[in-house]
């Protein structure tokens, strides 16, 4: 129970410094008093709860300044909020498994009022419910409590929601309530219209609620044990059960009044039960098809925009297979009252994350998505809200992939697709990420026929649906090519990351030129050409290309060509020195290479990296900024871009991003000497080196 604070004494005369002779105590004015907190004050009352839990949650959240406190097998959280009139303090103990919750709230005692500039809370004037209700110009409300002998229901420490007497006369109480629900078969046994009483008592709710105690989404129960929802919205507005709070904060003697724009007919349905009304048959069959029926079920709130079985019937056909997304569409995860569109748009998402815009023309119309209108408002459900709406919103995600490739104007790669009769596949597949050339490197696939056109296509479809958030260095996609997979990679240069670039992100070694272009089944993303399928491992591309003859025989016998056999090495970059780089080694260093396999592995190690690399996620660095990469050697070798050219330590690539199953290829146009000194720190993958004549400042672990 809350109980007034008393007041203490602050002062201390005897704190005060003494003057030093004729010369005064310049620190006077500095002890002036500190301003007491309001909430220490007259005619504040502290309520203290104290609340023990088994299970301690994992994190503990809080809305204001707080601290924590560490102890041997004992942890504590304070944290304090506030409010116009009202001071929370909330600590959090935790020990031997177990955790106490204090909450000490502050604030103004019944019948007090915070004023301005006045310390604590000041007593206000206040009369009895029914003496306020006439004052307020609810008298029609007032009166029917009166003559229905329920004036004691409004007595004592009650919240009352009244309606001004504009709506209260406008309201029928013989008329059926908002909760008839005509089903296919019959009217619900409850849906009879509610009784005067009922009707009343929905609008009185035990305790005390002033409008700094109410929060969105917040249910109360009402006298007559049905809820009322609580919602706000920008600019201030404040819903209960969708109708609109105006006067807030009325006291009375012992309560509080609050008026509102409606009646509050009592809730007595789901939004499930609210759809099986027949006229949303067909929008009901819609949602049940698509998963989405069954959630309006329970107790997760949301908003649902329906059809009436008219308006289904006006469906494009060629929106039908995108159903699912336009239909998550029209349901919000949280209540949208239409008192919350006042003069400017407002915006909220739906179950996909896309967004639905909101207004309201002159004539007071709520109209969504610049073209839906609203037909029916605030039809209130135990869980939420349903408005009628006199057509489908369709969001720009709700287009099939053949539709986006018309509108991105990639009409050769679509031109293909029909060509190798995969429009259908492309458009119906349930989850697909789509990986689109720019049209102006297509001029090889143009050429293909057959099988030999549409396997390749096939390897642009991956199965899943990946936005660039998932799009991740590493990362396999496997594709409708026979399973055959796409490999992605990314990588930030120290200078990109510092700068707060993304990481540049290929697949197949081809750059992403554009992402994210929402499907009703996925995603597409541009590529800069072409994606090609890997056919062969690492050791059987050195095997097969007559450029690494050299290499070939240099890797033969040695431990890394057992670890390329048996896929050891895991996934790679072979930086490969051509025939040419060899034949400028000394012949001392050549026959060392020839005859002793460790020197050879040795040697061919300081050339593989342990990761995939492409030449399109090397960025360029400069002093005293330089990226580096690990080799199997254990080096750190300093990667660079000027243009087009690529270095790794200062080698220049003179053929990128061969594809290999389990790697890639570079051929590089010089040898890499290994430094196991240099870069061996074993916590980092990456370090910035710093490099002036005769020194190496290496930062690692970044």
């Amino acid at each position: 129970e809350a109980k007034p604070e008393e007041e203490e004494d602050d002062d201390d005369d005897d704190d005060e410094l003494p003057d030093f002779g004729g010369l005064h105590n310049i620190f006077n004015f500095l002890r002036q008093p500190a301003l007491k907190p309001w909430w220490q004050g007259p005619n504040v009352c502290v309520q203290r709860d104290v609340k023990e839990e088994e299970a301690p949650d994992s994190k503990t959240e809080s809305a204001g300044n707080g601290f924590l406190v560490f102890g041997v097998g004992i942890s504590q959280f304070s944290s304090c909020k506030h409010s116009p009139s009202r001071y929370v303090c909330t600590t959090v103990t935790t020990k031997d498994g177990k955790t106490n919750k204090s909450t000490v709230t502050y604030q103004c005692c019944h019948g007090s009022r915070r004023v301005q500039g006045k310390d604590g809370c000041q007593i206000v004037d206040t009369k009895s419910v029914i003496e306020t209700a006439k004052e307020i110009g609810c008298n029609q409300f007032e009166q029917a409590v009166e003559n229905e002998g329920l004036v004691d229901s409004m007595s004592g420490n009650k919240t009352v929601f009244m309606p001004v007497n504009d709506a209260f006369l406008h309201f029928k109480m013989d008329e059926p309530s908002g909760n008839s629900i005509q089903t296919n078969e019959v009217m619900f046994e409850e849906d009879k219209a509610p009784s005067k009483k009922d009707v009343l008592l929905n609008h009185i709710v035990p305790g005390v609620y002033e409008m700094s105690d109410l929060e969105n989404e917040m249910l109360l129960t009402s006298e007559n044990n049905k809820t009322l929802r609580i919602n706000g919205y920008p600019g201030g507005v404040v819903t209960i059960n969708c109708a609109l709070v105006n006067a807030t904060d009325k006291l009375t003697s012992d309560g509080v009044i609050h008026t509102v724009d409606k009646v509050l007919v009592p809730v007595t349905h789901s939004l499930a039960d609210l759809l099986e009304e027949k006229r949303f048959s067909k929008f009901k069959k819609l949602l049940e098809e698509n998963g989405l029926f069954e959630p309006l079920k329970g107790e997760k709130t949301a908003t649902v925009f329906a059809l009436t079985n008219d308006q289904v019937d006006l469906l494009e056909p060629k929106h039908a297979m995108c159903m699912q997304t336009i239909l998550r569409h029209h349901i919000l995860p949280h209540t949208v009252c239409s008192a919350a569109v006042r003069s400017s748009r407002i915006s909220s998402t739906d179950l996909a994350e896309n967004w639905v815009h909101m207004e309201r023309t002159e004539d007071g119309t709520v109209v969504l998505d610049k073209n839906v209108k609203v037909t029916e408002s605030d039809k209130m459900a135990t869980n939420g809200v349903l408005h009628v709406v006199d057509g489908f919103m369709v969001p720009s995600s709700a287009r099939s992939a053949t539709d986006l490739l018309q509108q991105t104007n990639h009409t050769r790669f679509l031109a293909l697709l029909e060509k190798a009769n995969l429009k259908k596949e492309v458009d119906k597949s349930p989850e697909i990420t789509l990986f689109v050339p720019v049209d102006s490197r297509l001029d090889d696939l143009e050429k293909l026929e057959g099988d030999d056109l549409k396997n390749t296509l096939l390897f642009h479809i991956a199965d899943g649906k990946f936005d660039s958030d998932y799009l991740d260095n590493g990362v396999m996609l496997k594709t409708k090519d026979h399973d055959e997979k796409i490999r992605v990679t990314a990588k930030a240069n120290v200078l990109s990351a510092l700068m707060g670039q993304d990481s540049s992100l290929s697949v197949q070694c081809v750059p992403l030129t554009r992402v994210d272009g929402r499907i009703c089944n996925g995603y597409a993303h541009e590529v800069s050409k072409p994606l090609t399928p890997a056919s062969s491992t690492v050791l059987e591309v050195i095997e097969k290309d007559s450029r690494f003859t050299f290499l070939k025989d240099a890797l033969k016998g040695t431990k890394l060509e057992e670890q390329l056999k048996s896929g050891d090495a895991g996934t790679i970059t072979l930086l490969a020195p051509s025939n040419e780089s060899f034949k400028n080694l000394n012949a001392d260093t050549l026959e060392r290479i020839a005859t002793d396999k460790e020197a050879a592995d040795s040697f061919l190690r300081a050339h593989v990296l342990n990761d995939a690399l492409c030449c399109s996620n090397v960025g360029p660095s400069s002093w005293p900024f330089v990226s580096t990469v690990r080799a199997l050697s254990g080096a750190a070798i300093p990667t660079n871009r000027r243009s087009n050219d690529v270095t790794f330590g200062g080698v220049h690539v003179d053929t990128c991003d061969l594809i290999a199953r389990d790697g890639i290829i570079h051929i590089i146009d010089g040898v890499l000497v290994s430094n196991k000194r240099r870069g061996s720190n074993p916590f980092s993958d990456e370090e910035i080196v710093i490099r002036k004549p005769n020194s190496d400042i290496i930062l690692a672990g970044l």
